[in-house]
């Protein structure tokens, strides 16, 4: 194996292993300044939040590495949750009221990345403008008011198996079927080409737009069932979950090493990331920090983390 190629496999792996050190440095800053971080019961309660966190920022770090953005997934996962709630209201079975949202979410990317691909507009703008319509919608038909949750529902983000919280062996399992994908499938080398280069992908034969539009699809639906389990958790849907949670699965997928300009990106990095910052909040929360305190930190790693990944392709140039 020759230098340049060592070199190529140190730097692509070098954000995992800045995530891995930040995160054990982390567990030692917070388990130093509170004596309950490392307890069982707080580092199980934390898997939940993970769990949570982690599926919006799946989504994301795929659209990102197909060079898209999605500000629509927090309104999704809110209108999501709360048509769950409603359809097993009248009287349908969860079974059907868990499909539902999912099948709504899958709707709501395909809306999304049918505009982008076929009418042209940046993704930017029309999620932007889907974040309001979902949003609206959900405050619409529920007049700002809670939707109970069915008690079958429930076990999705309160169950355990083995003491392991049921949403975090969801997204345990999700990621690893992501991480196959990419790796080993020719979608993944469809959406990295894409990424790259959507002209020379086009070119090559790939059918861009289907692609595309697919991955659209699948963030509406990974921020559905984040909706799903994060009202399930608090037994109730309400139309403001979710707001601000764009911001969060952007800084997830960039901090694990997605490239905003796409080609590039982590699934691994990006879960690891997840758990880098739901360890940080709750940590802080724990030691007394501020909210508008915890904002400013999660800032700055974003903006850590743009501007490590910008060093790192420069030296891989």
């Amino acid at each position: 194996m020759g230098k340049q190629k060592v070199k190529q496999i140190l730097l692509d792996r070098s954000n995992i292993f800045v995530l891995v050190a930040a995160l054990i440095l982390l567990v030692a800053v917070m388990n130093s300044m509170s004596p309950y971080f490392l307890t069982t019961s707080f580092l199980w309660t934390q898997a939940g939040f993970v769990a949570e966190t982690s599926l919006i920022g799946l989504g994301m770090t795929l659209v990102i590495l197909i060079g898209g953005i999605d500000l629509s997934v927090g309104s999704v996962m809110a209108l999501s949750a709360v048509l769950a709630g409603m359809v097993s209201q009248i009287g349908l079975p969860p079974v059907i009221a868990f499909l539902s949202s999912l099948l709504f979410g899958a709707a709501a990317g395909f809306l999304n990345g049918v505009i982008i691909c076929k009418i042209h507009v940046a993704p930017l703008i029309v999620t932007l403008g889907t974040m309001g319509l979902f949003r609206g919608i959900a405050m619409g038909i529920t007049g700002g008011d809670a939707v109970a949750y069915p008690s079958a529902l429930l076990i999705l983000g309160q169950g355990k198996i083995g003491g392991i919280p049921v949403s975090f062996i969801i997204a345990v399992i999700l990621y690893a079927l992501m991480v196959f994908v990419l790796k080993n499938t020719k979608m993944g080398v469809n959406l990295h080409a894409i990424g790259y280069n959507e002209e020379g992908a086009r070119f090559s034969g790939i059918r861009v737009d289907r692609e595309k539009i697919r991955v659209y699809v699948i963030s509406g639906m990974l921020a559905a069932l984040m909706g799903i389990i994060y009202a399930s958790r608090v037994t109730s849907a309400k139309a403001d979950y979710g707001s601000g949670y764009e911001m969060n699965a952007i800084t997830i997928a960039v901090f694990g090493g997605a490239v905003l300009s796409g080609g590039k990106a982590s699934v691994s990095g990006s879960f690891v990331a997840t758990v880098i910052i739901v360890l940080l909040r709750q940590g802080l929360t724990l030691a007394g920090i501020q909210t508008e305190i915890q904002s400013v930190v999660v800032g700055l790693i974003l903006i850590f983390a743009v501007a490590f990944n910008a060093f790192i392709d420069s030296v891989g140039k």
